[in-house]
């Protein structure tokens, strides 16, 4: 159960820092 969590929060976290990358190119 706390995989899958870890799994829940990690997921948009690395959709935010891609949308981050991309903004400052």
């Amino acid at each position: 159960m706390g995989f899958a969590h870890q799994i829940d929060i990690f997921i948009p976290y690395l959709g935010v820092k891609y949308l981050n990358a991309k903004s400052k190119i």
